[in-house]
C-alpha cells in the first residue's frame, strides 16, 4: 500500500495567505499616509512657486516703468530673460507630475489681485474654477475659513485610508476564495491518483 507524506516542510498555503493579508492590511493604513504626505509637499512646492512669481514681479515692477500687473505664461518667461527667476521656463511649472497646471492669476496684482495654480488653487487654498472672476474668489474666501480647508485635507486622507483598507480586505478575500480552489483540486487529484494507485496494486 503506498502512503503519501503528509509531513509538512515550511508554512503552509493557508498560513502564507493570513500572513498576507496581515501585510495588505498593514500596507493600507501606511500607503494613503505616505501618499497624502507626498500631495502635501507638492502643494507646498506650488505654493512656494507663486510666492517666488510675487517676488519677482515685485523686484520688475520696481526697475521698470511698464509694471506687470498679472501672472501668466509670458510673464513666467519674461521674468526668466530679466533673470529675476532662476533656471528655465520649463523649472516653473506645477510640482504635480500628474497635471502640468499653469500659473495664472485673477484681479490687478499691483493692488489686491492674487495668483494661482490651475491645479493647487490660491495660496489660502481656494480652488479657481474655470469662468471664475476676483469677485467670485472673494465671496469664495469669506465663505471659506482655513478651519474649513484643514477639515477638507483631513477628510481627503480619511477617505485615502478607507479606500486602501477596502481594497486590502477585497485582496484578502480573494486569496482566502483562491486557496480554497487550490485545496479542492488538490484533494481531487489525490483521490484521483489514489485510486489509480490502488487499481495498480
Amino acid at each position: 500500500m503506498v502512503k503519501f507524506d503528509r509531513k509538512r516542510k515550511g508554512f503552509s498555503l493557508i498560513e502564507l495567505t493570513i500572513a498576507f493579508g496581515f501585510i495588505l492590511i498593514l500596507l493600507a493604513i501606511d500607503v494613503p499616509k505616505h501618499g497624502y504626505g507626498s500631495e502635501n509637499a507638492r502643494r507646498k512646492s506650488c505654493f512656494s512657486n507663486q510666492r517666488i512669481f510675487l517676488g519677482a514681479i515685485e523686484m520688475y515692477n520696481m526697475d521698470h516703468s511698464d509694471k506687470i500687473q498679472e501672472l501668466n505664461s509670458e510673464v513666467i518667461e519674461l521674468l526668466v530673460k530679466e533673470k529675476l527667476l532662476k533656471g528655465s521656463l520649463t523649472d516653473y511649472v506645477c510640482p504635480e507630475t500628474s497635471y502640468k497646471g499653469k500659473y495664472l492669476s485673477l484681479g490687478n496684482i499691483l493692488k489686491s489681485g492674487v495668483t494661482y495654480c490651475e491645479y493647487h488653487g490660491t495660496l489660502d487654498g481656494i480652488e479657481i474654477k474655470p469662468g471664475m472672476t476676483y469677485m467670485d474668489y472673494v465671496v469664495e474666501r469669506e465663505q471659506r475659513t482655513r478651519k474649513d480647508i484643514q477639515e477638507d485635507l483631513k477628510k481627503k486622507q480619511s477617505d485615502l485610508v478607507k479606500e486602501y483598507t477596502f481594497k486590502g480586505i477585497i485582496l484578502l478575500l480573494i486569496s482566502c476564495w483562491v486557496y480554497e480552489i487550490i485545496k479542492f483540486i488538490k484533494k481531487s487529484y489525490e483521490k484521483k491518483f489514489s485510486r489509480k494507485i490502488t487499481l495498480i496494486l
